[in-house]
């Protein structure tokens, strides 16, 4: 799917409508994340969030919170598939809605992808590596775009890449 869209929260924080799923094969819950690019794993959900949804647990991780304090949460395996289009809510922050879809036009599949979950926080959070394993770009203005790195143009990508031709 080249393009998933997402929005600006009234507070203008970026978020995407996600699923997460885990191990049973009807367990599922929509979840809207907030994308932290200072957040270097790839979702964190909060514990009473994940518990019923049978993620597989695995062991613990540290991670450093953005005040600097330390933290150790438990990490399991689940899968994110990005729901798209998501639904723009209309707030203070955003005055741009994406177009109704076509009813000629079959929906896309929601692309999914498989990642480590920390189990903690208050709400959930998605990471870079979320963003670095769907190989999307993230771009950040009235609305929230997650698009295939396939649809920039070569001379952008050669200068995200010096050297590399």
């Amino acid at each position: 799917m080249p393009i998933q869209i997402g929005y600006l929260d009234s507070d203008g924080h970026p978020r995407l409508t996600i699923r997460v799923s885990g191990t049973h094969p009807t367990a599922s819950a929509v979840v809207e994340a907030m994308i932290d690019t200072g957040f270097t794993g790839f979702l964190m959900l909060p514990i009473a969030e994940a518990l019923p949804l049978g993620l597989a647990l695995y062991g613990t991780g540290n991670y450093t919170l953005a005040d600097g304090s330390p933290e150790s949460n438990f990490l399991a395996q689940g899968t994110v598939a990005v729901l798209s289009p998501t639904i723009v809510p209309v707030t203070a922050a955003t005055s741009v809605t994406p177009p109704a879809p076509d009813p000629s036009v079959d929906a896309p599949r929601p692309e999914s992808v498989d990642g480590i979950i920390v189990l903690g926080g208050d709400g959930a959070l998605l990471g870079m590596e979320f963003i670095r394993s769907l190989d999307k770009l993230l771009l950040v203005g009235n609305v929230v775009m997650l698009v295939d790195n396939s649809m920039v143009p070569l001379a952008v990508s050669q200068m995200a890449n010096p050297g590399r031709s």
